[in-house]
């Protein structure tokens, strides 16, 4: 591998077709292009960290953190995208992000995306807008994702340059309804015959289900423009220069 490669976890399926283009396999190391790999590794801290080892294992020699995060403050609308400083754990503990990668990528995304800065903190679940407010208040981040964290943590213990691009896709006072989360794989994959069931169980649910989805689809389109103007190595730069 070149000496700039870099290792793109992914959680999602969906996430990993808006940056590329097509579908990708899950739980597999996929060469993007000289420069840069991918893996979806499905949601969660434990799926990141496997995702981590697999590609450090592969060879990379850099790890993005990238896909959608939930909205904690009432500024991260749908498609709003996110370039941290900081990532926090669930236990409060910050690991900062690469400046001068992320300097790179702002100087390339600045003008039309306006990206945020603020931190992002993980969690272990998704979380209900009761619990997106209390996150904000207590830790100060405006939004939260389930590997982030975890991908901060990794890449610090192998001592690789690490970087979070996350696009929002629900706002804070947005909750997931019980019927989606059970119609979703780990991949993200719609199960359709057990949403039409939940949703005929509980019809309430529908609007908030198409409300999430027109906001997930906003953020998808936004991880697709992104990542046709920096392309698959998000600008990282040398890894000898990082």
């Amino acid at each position: 591998m070149s000496a700039g490669t870099v290792g793109l976890v992914v959680a999602m399926s969906a996430e990993a077709q808006a940056l590329t283009g097509r579908a990708q396999p899950t739980e597999q190391v996929i060469k993007l292009a000289e420069s840069a790999y991918l893996r979806v590794g499905g949601m969660g801290p434990s799926a990141a960290e496997r995702s981590c080892a697999a590609l450090v294992d592969a060879g990379v020699r850099a790890l993005v953190s990238v896909g959608c995060a939930a909205g904690l403050a009432p500024a991260c609308r749908p498609g709003a995208l996110m370039l941290p400083a900081e990532v926090l754990s669930a236990q409060g503990h910050a690991i900062a992000t690469d400046a001068p990668w992320r300097a790179a990528l702002l100087a390339v995304l600045g003008g039309r995306w306006n990206p945020l800065v603020e931190n992002i903190v993980g969690v272990d679940r998704v979380i209900g807008s009761t619990e997106k407010h209390g996150l904000h208040a207590t830790t100060g981040a405006i939004a939260a994702d389930m590997e982030s964290a975890v991908v901060a943590r990794e890449a610090r213990r192998f001592g690789l340059p690490m970087i979070a691009v996350r696009v929002v896709s629900d706002e804070v006072d947005d909750s997931i309804p019980e019927a989606f989360l059970d119609a979703i794989d780990v991949f993200g994959r719609p199960r359709v015959r057990l949403l039409l069931n939940a949703l005929i169980r509980r019809p309430g649910d529908a609007a908030d289900v198409a409300r999430l989805r027109r906001g997930f689809k906003k953020a998808c389109d936004t991880l697709s423009q992104i990542a046709a103007r920096t392309g698959p190595a998000f600008c990282c730069p040398e890894t000898s220069d990082l």
